[in-house]
């Protein structure tokens, strides 16, 4: 197959949970000083996505316990058009992470989840190598899908890109990321909007006070750990 191009992102991740009241007013501010992203409406688009595991769940376990050293192996696409697919590789060390995203066509994406892994080795590049080792030599399957409901600013200069998820909504049983996902739940937060702060190197000082005016923020849960409810009580 013809060779496909990886989109590779390092950088630096934050992440806070915030009330509805500082959603609604940071979305104001941030409309004044990046740019809506260009997914969706004016940075507004829903994401689904599918997470892999072990069948020892030790990418969960890295999660909880907090190593140092933490992966991630997905499929991601966007209600709004589901023939656009991506599979990313997410590796964070501390706060510092590396996102790789390889566009694969939705049959391929379905051969994956049915953990037809083999049909990476038609892609004639290193990521989805990578990702055909990882999958089939560590025994990795789709163990849950997340949805949520996506407002997203951007800006060139330092990578610079803030996103807000809320409506948070999650299954451990129907895992078809191109369908209506019946068992559905609902991910409880304390409050009820996870913002993420991703940079390279240099955050806006613009940026930093709009920030710091949310009045209630908090260290949000992960989406991944907090999908996994069958084992947080043998975990943790």
């Amino acid at each position: 197959m013809k060779k496909n191009s990886i989109i590779s992102v390092a950088r630096k991740e934050i992440k806070f949970s915030i009330n509805e009241r500082d959603r609604v007013k940071l979305i104001d501010d941030l409309s004044y000083i990046l740019y809506p992203d260009d997914y969706g409406d004016n940075g507004r688009y829903i994401v689904r996505t599918v997470y892999f595991d072990t069948l020892t769940n030790s990418d969960y376990t890295s999660k909880i316990k907090k190593h140092n050293y933490k992966k991630k192996i997905r499929i991601r696409t966007y209600a709004s058009n589901f023939d656009y697919v991506k599979l990313e590789f997410k590796e964070k060390t501390f706060d510092n992470q590396l996102k790789q995203s390889l566009k694969i066509t939705r049959k391929d994406a379905e051969d994956i989840l049915n953990m037809k892994y083999e049909i990476l080795l038609k892609y004639d590049n290193p990521l989805a190598k990578k990702c055909y080792n990882t999958l089939s030599g560590f025994a990795y399957r789709p163990v849950c899908l997340i949805q949520y409901d996506r407002v997203a600013f951007t800006h060139p200069s330092f990578s610079t890109r803030i996103t807000m998820d809320n409506n948070i909504l999650y299954s451990n049983m129907d895992l078809d990321i191109f369908n209506n996902f019946k068992n559905i739940k609902r991910m409880s937060y304390e409050n009820n909007t996870v913002l993420e702060v991703k940079f390279h190197n240099f955050l806006f000082p613009q940026l930093q006070y709009v920030i710091k005016k949310c009045s209630d923020m908090g260290k949000p849960q992960s989406k991944f750990g907090g999908s996994r409810e069958i084992l947080n009580n043998y975990y943790l």
